[in-house]
């Protein structure tokens, strides 16, 4: 298995268990990001999630991880979902962009 594929493996993994989280408890990230460290052949990437809320009431969770490279690019990697009345739905690669 490649680095990418872990790292995307680690991001459904993350968007699935925060998916079990209270609404109340996902709405703090908005203030309080989470932040992990992930060990990934040897090398650390660090993993950011945090939420916002959309003007129509939902509430968007989005969980980033990041690689760097020697030159000081960034490579990042993301995965998200919509939270309303009670029903999430999985972000596409598109509405993702939206919390960019």
């Amino acid at each position: 298995m490649s680095k990418i594929d872990l790292i995307k493996e680690e991001l459904m993994r993350v968007r699935e268990e925060l998916k079990l989280k209270a609404e109340s408890e996902l709405d703090t990230l908005g203030k309080n990001m989470l932040e992990r460290t992930y060990d990934i052949f040897g090398k650390e990437y660090p993993l950011l999630a945090w939420s916002e809320r959309d003007p129509d009431g939902a509430l968007a969770v989005i969980i980033e991880l990041r690689k760097k490279s020697w030159f000081g690019s960034i490579s990042c990697f993301q995965s998200g979902f919509r939270l309303k009345d009670g029903a999430s739905i999985n972000l596409s690669e598109a509405e993702l962009w939206e919390y960019d």
